[in-house]
């Protein structure tokens, strides 16, 4: 009777467990300004660091809210540092303040892209091509 006491006890708390996650993702929203204010973010330990660039805090923040990663605000120079410098010479190029968040997936992801020349200068750098899909794929 205990054994089953147990068992009945943890898929309960894994059914819970499950539903909470979904509940934390529910209540995300990318409900974000239409500002252009560019961070750089890190996650990980010392082992292992990953740098993101996000448009604004906003979507850094739906970002963690949504995926349960914890991305801290770093320099913006270290979302850039990691790039090789011929690369980053034939890539980076100004692009417009303007905020027309288009939404595009790598076949893995699915990501904001405040506009389209960022987009173009994010497949410029990134090793997996980004490609344009429905806004509503991306709530927008």
């Amino acid at each position: 009777m205990k054994i089953i006491t147990t068992t009945v006890f943890l898929i309960v708390l894994a059914a819970a467990v499950q539903g909470e996650q979904k509940n934390i993702s529910a209540n995300c929203t990318n409900a974000c300004p239409k500002i252009f204010d560019p961070v750089c973010a890190v996650s990980g330990g010392e082992d292992e660091l990953v740098y993101r660039y996000f448009h604004n805090d906003c979507l850094k923040r739906y970002a963690s809210c949504s995926t349960g990663t914890v991305w801290r605000i770093t320099s913006l120079s270290r979302c850039l540092e990691h790039v090789d410098p011929l690369v980053r010479e034939q890539c980076l190029r100004p692009c417009p303040f303007i905020y027309e968040p288009i939404c595009a997936s790598n076949g893995k992801t699915k990501e904001i892209f405040g506009n389209s020349c960022i987009l173009d200068v994010e497949n410029c750098l990134a090793v997996e091509a980004w490609t344009l899909i429905e806004d509503s794929e991306c709530d927008l």
